[in-house]
């Protein structure tokens, strides 16, 4: 018999125990796990995580999370639908988007009641994996033609154009529901976070790319990218090994990353320096996002 329910400070070991079984998939997951714990019975609902987790004669045997960013993310290869109708209630916040495996996503979507017009992306990617042991770094990166750095104060009006472009590039964010104001926050929150790193060259910023998640012994990298004009010269190559580079030297023992399929040069940039798929994972977000009522899965 198979129980769902919320989950407590007293299942974070069942939980880690459950998401090191699927180390690829549940970097995201495990890293708001150790940075923030579960909510107590008193928190109030809106301001935490919320997770639901499905047991087994007592195992728990899968685990979804809605977060205060309003993304669920599944872990669960049982049960997810019912896990995402409880978590959602549980968390009485709109779901804005959904990241999970592939085929835990695509039996999920099949259940939603989803709006005309609401759907922004729905992206089936390629999970790639590299020990950072394996690292190949790029020569022009090694003989010091470039300088690598975290963000910092001067580069945050241009960055935030970046984060913008990538929006409406990669995302599929309308241009005309762009907030600069929301954007400009969004860039000093990577300022704090001191998980961004750029990639310059006589002063003039070439690249960009952030650890968007990172356990003990894992970080999950987002948002590389490149201005077009600037593309196919190895600087995304160089600031992503920049940044796994230093992840090393900080203990962590490997990286992971997903990617359209249809994205080739991207993909070649990954594999020369070292990754190989590791299996597929998919995005879901939301234009606009979808109330509770609209959440839960029909019969």
């Amino acid at each position: 018999m198979t129980t769902i329910r919320t989950l407590r400070t007293q299942d974070k070991d069942a939980i880690e125990s459950l998401l090191r079984r699927h180390p690829q998939t549940s970097v995201l997951m495990l890293a708001h796990l150790q940075q923030s714990g579960l909510r107590e019975p008193t928190t109030k609902p809106g301001h935490a995580a919320a997770y639901s987790g499905a047991f087994h004669h007592g195992s728990l045997q899968g685990v979804v999370a809605h977060y205060p960013d309003n993304f669920v993310v599944l872990q669960a290869d049982t049960h997810a639908n019912e896990l995402f109708t409880h978590v959602t209630a549980e968390s009485s916040r709109p779901v804005k988007g959904i990241l999970g495996p592939t085929s835990q996503i695509k039996p999920l979507l099949q259940s939603l009641v989803i709006p005309d017009d609401s759907l922004q992306l729905l992206s089936h990617e390629c999970l790639y994996q590299l020990p950072l042991e394996r690292l190949r770094l790029p020569s022009r990166l090694t003989s010091g033609h470039y300088t690598a750095r975290l963000l910092e104060h001067q580069d945050l009006e241009l960055f935030t154009q970046w984060r913008m472009d990538y929006a409406t590039e990669v995302l599929r964010q309308r241009k005309s529901e762009l907030s600069p104001q929301a954007f400009a926050a969004e860039a000093r929150r990577a300022l704090e976070s001191q998980h961004t790193w750029v990639l310059e060259e006589n002063g003039t910023l070439l690249s960009t790319c952030t650890i968007t998640a990172m356990t003990d012994e894992a970080v999950q990298i987002g948002h590389v990218w490149t201005p077009r004009d600037l593309r196919s010269r190895e600087y995304g190559r160089s600031i992503l090994a920049s940044c796994l580079y230093d992840a090393w030297l900080k203990s962590i023992r490997y990286a992971v990353l997903f990617s359209n399929p249809k994205n080739k040069p991207a993909q070649h940039t990954y594999r020369a320096l070292g990754f190989e798929t590791a299996g597929e994972y998919s995005l879901v977000i939301f234009r606009h996002a979808l109330s509770l009522e609209h959440s839960l899965a029909t019969s």
